[in-house]
C-alpha cells in the first residue's frame, strides 16, 4: 500500500516535467499529467474495490501530506518550455480535447 502512495503522489510530477523535457508544450504535459493521474486513480479504486477498500486510494491520495510536496511547479514548467504559464487556459485545452466542454 506504502508503494501505491508513492507512487499516486508523485505521477503528475513526473510525467508533467518527463513531458516538458521531451518537448511537449505544457499544455500538453498539464493535460498528460492529469489523465494519467486519473487513470492510475481509478486503477488503484479498482484493485482496492476487488481485494480492500475502493475509497482507500483516493482517501490516502488526497489527503497524504506528500500530494501536495510533489504536484508539478506548472510555472517552473512552462518556464523550461518557453511558454507563458495559464493553468486556466491548460484547463480549458484539456477539457476541449477530453471532449467535456459544455
Amino acid at each position: 500500500m506504502r508503494a501505491l502512495v508513492y507512487l499516486m503522489c508523485r505521477v503528475q510530477f513526473y510525467v508533467a516535467g518527463t513531458a516538458v523535457d521531451l518537448g511537449l508544450p505544457a499544455a500538453m504535459a498539464y493535460a498528460l499529467a492529469d489523465q494519467i493521474h486519473m487513470g492510475l486513480l481509478d486503477a488503484a479504486r479498482e484493485h482496492l474495490q476487488r481485494f480492500g477498500d475502493s475509497g482507500l486510494a483516493s482517501r490516502f491520495v488526497l489527503d497524504h501530506p506528500d500530494f501536495e510536496k510533489w504536484q508539478p511547479d506548472w510555472a517552473d514548467l512552462a518556464a523550461r518550455a518557453g511558454e507563458p504559464h495559464d493553468e486556466d487556459a491548460w484547463s480549458a485545452n484539456l477539457d476541449k480535447l477530453m471532449g467535456w466542454e459544455s
